[in-house]
């Protein structure tokens, strides 16, 4: 392709996605292949392998991100489908290349068209919501940005991660709370699990999880969880999935938790010492080593009729 052509980066797991329009190939460098590894292709040709602002990428909050294609079409791309889902269409003409993109800092992106107006894109709304137009006609690659609170003004920032595999045929709600406040009310993270396994990046140390029924948003499973661990959404078509202990948690809608990622779980634990809610949860050791560490977790649901 043609020398000096800007590429589009933006944060993957562990690393980083980088889209090359002249190759119209997105790679994946990370920590275990730093010198990159093609994730998906064919994502530009012709004229828009050409020039830089006729593709684009940004993250999506959740490991995946979101890519304009050559041919100005906008889909939302995973570790589990690396050609993506197709959102929408039409964001800019051969006259007019797209103005930029960025994370909306939840579950979709906002995008300036090749019309140089402002779109708000969601999965509710993958033709985008729009907001605004008359001011963004000076907007350039690389001017927008996703606006994420300072790490000093917000305790729940944070960089770890934790693993969601749906092992079931059905959608669930799987809702987090921040662990050092002393009701759960606003989620820090809120995502509709589908069949499949996603990864939620900027995950705080710890966090209250509930397991909530898509359908009727019935909580059927709440608990304590850390930054590392994967959680397993089951049900009574999962045979044989066993917790810890042996026993057969399957017949039941709920999940399990693995620790797959032992030095980030011990590091979060370590990072929520004197900070998560001391009323809430208290921690249980035994005289020596070999003892099992036990976390008690106590939520205040409201006061009960006789109180």
């Amino acid at each position: 392709g043609p020398l000096q052509l800007k590429q589009w980066m933006c944060p993957a797991p562990n690393g980083c996605y980088i889209l090359n329009p002249a190759s119209g190939k997105i790679w994946l460098a990370s920590h275990q292949k730093k010198q990159g590894e093609v994730f998906s292709s064919d994502w530009t040709g012709g004229a828009a392998a050409m020039c830089s602002d006729r593709c684009g990428l940004c993250e999506d909050g959740s490991g995946g991100c979101f890519v304009m294609s050559g041919n100005a079409n906008l889909f939302h791309v995973t570790a589990e489908n690396p050609r993506g889902e197709k959102w929408s269409s039409g964001w800019w003409n051969e006259l007019s290349g797209f103005g930029d993109m960025c994370w909306d800092g939840k579950d979709g992106c906002f995008v300036v068209s090749g019309a140089k107006k402002l779109w708000h894109v969601t999965p509710n709304k993958k033709n985008g919501d729009f907001w605004s137009q008359g001011n963004w006609g000076g907007v350039h690659l690389g001017d927008m940005a996703s606006l994420v609170s300072n790490p000093s003004d917000s305790p729940h920032l944070e960089h770890g991660w934790i693993e969601i595999v749906n092992k079931t045929n059905d959608t669930w709600r799987c809702t987090f709370f921040a662990a050092d406040e002393d009701t759960c009310e606003l989620p820090v993270r809120e995502i509709v699990s589908e069949p499949g396994k996603v990864v939620l990046q900027d995950f705080p140390d710890c966090a209250w999880f509930w397991f909530r029924d898509e359908k009727d948003e019935k909580t059927i499973q709440r608990s304590f969880v850390v930054a590392g661990q994967r959680i397993n959404l089951i049900d009574s078509s999962c045979g044989g999935s066993l917790t810890r202990e042996g026993i057969d948690a399957s017949p039941f809608p709920g999940y399990t938790l693995e620790f797959i990622d032992s030095e980030l779980y011990a590091k979060a634990m370590s990072n929520s010492l004197g900070q998560i809610n001391g009323a809430a949860v208290a921690q249980a050791e035994g005289p020596d080593s070999a003892s099992r560490e036990i976390w008690l977790g106590c939520e205040h649901l409201g006061k009960v009729p006789w109180d």
